[in-house]
Parts: structure tokens; sequence; C-alpha cells
């Protein structure tokens, strides 16, 4: 009876759907009855569309299946090509075109699409607030200059877009003043000058990810902490990172997530201003690092009661740092491993 009930509640069946990443299963559900055939041509359906899974299909006629859709033109607002390979800017720019009520793309992995396909979101897609382009040596300053058409962006991952330059995160400091999240893991060709845009005039940012770009150094690093709204921070591999950065981090007390593994420079009085500042972390990782004691530890218990992941694997002076013993000075604490 229940079973009847679903097959036939076409609304329910509608918020079922909605909730459904995967749009080659989603199509298939209409063969199953009337009401799935309906509920599959309601528009909700479709306010994302995952094209992960159709990345071994013949991207020209996958496209051209889309582009004659009259109900995904209007209808979706999220577009997930991750890793789809074979996607070029020649499929990008008909695609933005189509659908007129885009505000997130997704081009992760994409490594066939380069500047053109951001500049083609700039010129076709102006609702656009959230753009990834992870893993992509194509996309340079050229592509984010564009990309400044779209004021009110307020997510940008740029991970692994090693060609981007500090001219490329100025466009970004200057234009996304409403930017909550940056990712520019390994961007290896930026230093301070490009970082220092960003804390500058992005202040409304809850995420930064720096993961994995050695060369800045305090001068932008302390600047972190005029960023108040900032609650995720991994800075792994800040080589250059000291006491004296890490304490204008320290001023960002909304951080519920801090990342230090490996910043060799930092030492017990770096880690006891992040305690005595940041009480509301959930993770911490000092991984790695030499000039950390038992001292800062203890400050850190005494503080930070909301701790659930920390790891002090590889901290050479930290002698009490047994699971047992961790688990015994931080009542949230879930696991002692984050790097591994």
């Amino acid at each position: 009876m229940a079973s009847t009930f679903f097959f036939d509640n076409r609304e329910l069946v509608i918020k079922v759907l909605e909730r459904l990443d995967d749009s080659k299963e989603k199509a298939r559900l209409a063969l199953v009855s009337s009401t799935f055939r309906d509920a599959v041509s309601h528009p909700s359906t479709w306010r994302t569309l995952d094209l992960r899974l159709c990345r071994n299909d013949n991207i020209d006629r996958l496209v051209d299946g889309v582009l004659a859709s009259k109900i995904l033109a209007g209808a979706v607002e999220d577009l997930n090509l991750e890793f789809v390979s074979s996607v070029m800017d020649a499929h990008v720019e008909p695609l933005l075109k189509h659908f007129r009520n885009l505000r997130r793309i997704n081009l992760n992995g994409c490594q066939k699409v380069s500047n053109a396909s951001l500049q083609s979101i700039a010129a076709s897609a102006k609702g656009v607030k959230e753009v990834e382009v992870y893993w992509n040596l194509k996309v340079g300053d050229d592509g984010l200059k564009a990309l400044t058409a779209l004021g009110d962006l307020v997510l940008l991952n740029l991970s692994g877009c090693k060609a981007i330059t500090d001219k490329g995160l100025r466009c970004v400091g200057e234009a996304f003043k409403s930017l909550e999240s940056l990712d520019i893991t390994r961007c290896v060709k930026l230093s301070d000058d490009g970082l220092l845009h960003v804390t500058r005039n992005c202040q409304s940012l809850r995420r930064l990810n720096v993961y994995a770009v050695s060369v800045f150094t305090d001068r932008s690093l302390e600047t972190i902490g005029g960023l108040c709204n900032l609650t995720f921070l991994d800075l792994c591999g800040a080589h250059h990172l000291t006491d004296r950065g890490l304490e204008g981090v320290s001023r960002c007390r909304a951080l519920t997530y801090l990342n230090l593994t490996w910043c060799v420079k930092v030492t017990d009085a770096g880690v006891e201003a992040i305690g005595t500042g940041c009480r509301d972390l959930e993770l911490l990782s000092l991984h790695g690092i030499l000039g950390v004691t038992d001292k800062s530890v203890e400050l850190l218990a005494t503080n930070c009661k909301k701790l659930k992941y920390f790891d002090v694997n590889g901290c050479g002076y930290v002698n009490q740092k047994s699971k047992d013993h961790l688990f015994s000075i931080f009542p949230a604490l879930r696991s002692t491993v984050i790097h591994t």
C-alpha cells in the first residue's frame, strides 16, 4: 500500500528526484510509470544537472541532447562537468547560453577548457555565483580578468591552476567583495602581493585554502587576521610562516578549522596565540612542527574545549602525545590523525 502511494504521488516523487544527483538515472526513472514520467519533466527536478557519470559518453551527442531540452534551459541552476575530460570550450559556450538561470558551474578537472570558458561564463551566465576550475593549467590571469564581470561571485576554486599570478589575484580582490570561499592550493606563481590583494579586499571570506603555497611569508599571512568571518584556513606547507604571522591569524576568532601541517618555523609562542584567540577550533593540525612542545598543547587543552581533530604526530618535542593522553585532556576529541 505504501509503495503504491509513493508511485502515484507526483509531489512526493518530485521531492525524491530533486535529491537524486545522477542525471542518467533520473532520466531512466521516466520509464517507471506515468507519475515518474511527469515528475521527471518537472523543472525543479533538474535544478542540478550532474554529468560526472557521463564522462565516457560521446561529448558531442551529450551536449546536443542537453541543448535539445527546453525543460533544462530554464531549470538548471547547477551544472557539474567535473572530470568530464572530453569537454572543451566549444561545448561550454553553447551550454552557458542555453541555461538561463545558471548559478553554479563546476569545471574541475576539465583540462581541455581554457580562459575562453571563463570568458563565456562572464558573457553568457551573468547570474553565476560559484565557479570551480580545479586542476587546470590553461586557466590564467586573462580568465580571471574576464570573470570580474561577475561582481557577486561567492565561491572560486582555483586549486592547481598553476598559471595564475599576482595579477590574477588582484582582479579577484578588486572585483569580488562578496567572495566567501577561495581555494588557491598549489598556485605556485603567487607571492605575498597577490595574497594581500585578497586579504585587504575580500572581507566576507569564510574559507581560505592556501595549501602547498610555500612562498607566502608573514608579510601577507599576518593580514589574514583581518578576515573576521573566516572559519576555515588551510596553511599546510607554509614554510615561511613564523609566530608573528600566526599571531595575526589568531585574530580570526571564528576559526573552526586550521591546518598548520609542516609550518616548520612555528613554535609554542604562535600556537599559544592561536589557543588564546581561536577558542572555537574543532580541527587543528600541528603535524611535523618541531618547535611545538607539551607547553602549548597544555594551553590548547585548557582553552580549546571544542577540539575534535588534533594532530601532533611528527612533533618530536611533544612528549605526552599518546592517544589515551590526548583523549583525556581534550573532552570532545574524536581523532588524533589528520595528515597522512
